[in-house]
């Protein structure tokens, strides 16, 4: 049984002896800082497409006749190195690639060649296919086209949605020639969490302060600046509000908590439904290539909660994220009692 994209609570009520352990959001961001820079070692040319998936162009690095070889000695490389198990394809295309390691998994290493990508593909679910979303499932939906294979035969009903449909028909036929595109830096790093949908607005803001503590301590221990913010939320029956802002401060948890709080209230405009998602996330990194000019309003307060943050990383680093919480998130300390014990 694989309990892949299920929510927690389904995935209990079907295996109620069911071991959770919780996730370590740190852990997984400063491991995916280590293997892209591995990467990057292998292979020059490198675009990060997620947190834990990358594409890598091996144009003029490897001969085609050694691109299985190649790819089959990196990913044993990687689990000996990282101790991290991984699945690698390779294609003309980098999107049939990424839909062939999904294909593969765990632990694979495949080469398609772009002669036999109609047919290897013909009977893979439309759905399986990256950039097929809902408005354009539920379009093919209608004209009963399952497979692949049935909507390459009938380019007309992507090539309606513009632009956007011609590029995702000639992905998915392998002929797109898109480049890897390598980012030199972080584009974003973020937090969100589903849950059963809550009308009480105090308890959904005491899960906004801690999403933004978890948040905050990632952002801290990976020495970043964010300045640009975005807040989402989702309300039971689809409706949905999101917002991004920009503000140029000395990043602290005390401002990002502020901020959240700020945020969420006034995306909040349905306050009769219930709420079941929310998102936090920053980009636009301040550093040596992206200066900023921080508000010379604000920034002796941020320099103390700056380096306040410094101390509360020690604690948190030795007992844990939640060995400090704030009062409004209930049965923890206020921050204040801590402050004073390791001043």
């Amino acid at each position: 049984m694989s309990l892949s994209n299920t929510l927690l609570r389904d995935a209990l009520r079907m295996c109620p002896n069911l071991i959770v352990i919780p996730s370590d959001h740190l852990f997984y961001q400063e491991l995916s800082v280590k293997l892209k820079r591995f990467l990057e070692l292998k292979i020059p040319i490198i675009e990060q497409y997620s947190i834990d998936e990358w594409f890598g162009d091996l144009n003029g690095l490897v001969k085609d006749e050694d691109t299985l070889e190649f790819i089959t000695e990196l990913r044993d490389e990687i689990l000996k190195e990282f101790d991290l198990p991984i699945t690698i394809a390779a294609s003309e295309s980098k999107w049939i690639a990424k839909l062939m390691t999904d294909k593969i998994k765990p632990y694979g290493a495949f080469v398609l060649e772009r002669g036999e990508v109609d047919e290897m593909t013909r009977g893979y679910d439309v759905n399986d296919f990256p950039g097929v979303g809902r408005a354009i499932s539920k379009k093919l939906d209608t004209h009963k086209i399952k497979t692949l294979g049935e909507l390459r035969e009938y380019p007309n009903i992507l090539y309606a949605y513009g632009k956007t449909g011609r590029v995702l028909y000639h992905r998915i036929r392998g002929t797109d020639k898109e480049r890897v595109i390598p980012y030199s830096q972080r584009r974003g790093i973020g937090i969100s969490r589903n849950f059963k949908a809550i009308l009480d607005r105090g308890e959904i803001y005491r899960r906004v302060v801690i999403l933004a503590r978890y948040l905050s301590y990632t952002i801290t221990k990976l020495s970043l600046n964010p300045t640009t913010f975005y807040f989402k939320i989702r309300y039971e029956y689809g409706a949905k509000a999101s917002q991004s802002i920009t503000i140029n401060r000395l990043f602290n948890e005390n401002f990002l908590i502020a901020l959240a709080k700020n945020m969420i209230h006034k995306l909040d405009n349905h306050i009769n439904y219930k709420i079941h998602y929310i998102a936090i996330s920053s980009s636009n990194f301040a550093d040596s290539d992206n200066r900023k000019t921080f508000s010379i309003l604000e920034y002796e307060r941020d320099l103390k909660f700056a380096a306040l943050n410094q101390k509360l990383i020690k604690i948190r680093d030795k007992y844990g994220v939640d060995a400090i919480r704030y009062g409004s998130e209930g049965g923890g300390y206020l921050i204040n009692q801590q402050v004073k014990k390791i001043s």
